[in-house]
């Protein structure tokens, strides 16, 4: 999910169902590995979360808390 940055005053992230990616792995040089332990980003408005992430071992699920 992305919140663009344009000329806007703030950026605006509009408000989505939960999305799910599947079969989802962790690559790197040399490895290839499950997700659960990965780093991920919320995205803030004026210091308010306006997304959560949960990781299963082969999901991503991303949902607009805002």
């Amino acid at each position: 999910m992305e919140a663009t940055d344009g000329d806007e005053p703030a950026s605006c992230l509009p408000k989505f169902t939960p999305v799910q990616f599947t079969s989802a792995i962790c690559c790197a040089a040399n490895m290839v590995s499950d997700i659960i332990n990965i780093d991920t980003w919320n995205i803030t408005r004026y210091s308010q979360m306006l997304t959560s992430v949960t990781l299963d071992y082969d999901a991503v699920t991303i949902e607009y808390i805002g």
